[in-house]
């Protein structure tokens, strides 16, 4: 496709719309991927992990969202059954049924 290349093994498209998109309007795919399944564009800390390993298998069933806020980075659906453990525990009047 005349809108796509190549980067590092990912694959990058052009989107100069997508507030993800860098300063020539192109942004990797996995990221577009992983935002348009979110319906909102990553934060500045959110990664995109391959989990097959493969670069350009931009699967939304073979890509994770990880948050690099902490300490190497978790795995965003850790950090949220931690949080509701969290809550379950300390503050259980918070969480919504």
């Amino acid at each position: 496709q005349v809108n796509q290349r190549m980067e590092g093994g990912y694959r990058v498209v052009f989107r100069p719309d997508h507030p993800n998109a860098n300063s020539n309007g192109m942004i990797r795919e996995h990221r577009l991927v992983m935002s348009e399944h979110l319906r909102r564009p990553l934060e500045p800390e959110e990664t995109v992990h391959h989990k097959n390993g493969i670069k350009t298998d931009n699967r939304i069933e073979n890509l994770e969202l990880w948050s690099s806020r902490h300490l190497g980075g978790q795995r965003v659906e850790d950090m949220l059954a931690f949080a509701t453990e969290i809550f379950e525990r300390y503050a259980p009047e918070r969480l919504s049924s």
